[in-house]
């Protein structure tokens, strides 16, 4: 494992940990809401391959669906 793949595991679970911690609390005028870990899928380098994109997109709206308590 390349150090680069490292920082990139550790911002991921550094910010699924803030949208579930910090961000499902607040509420921007009573419509608005954050989802930081839409930059997760941002983050992903072009060469990734299309199958691990979606199983990693997938593996992480679950993850936020379950600590939200919805069904997605």
């Amino acid at each position: 494992m390349r150090w680069g793949d490292i920082q990139n595991i550790v911002s991921y679970v550094v910010l699924v940990l803030l949208q579930v911690l910090v961000l499902k609390n607040l509420v921007l005028f009573d419509h608005a809401f954050c989802f930081a870990y839409v930059m997760l899928l941002l983050m992903i380098h072009i060469d990734t391959p299309p199958l691990v994109q979606l199983l990693l997109g997938f593996s992480i709206g679950l993850v936020i669906d379950i600590f939200y308590n919805t069904i997605g």
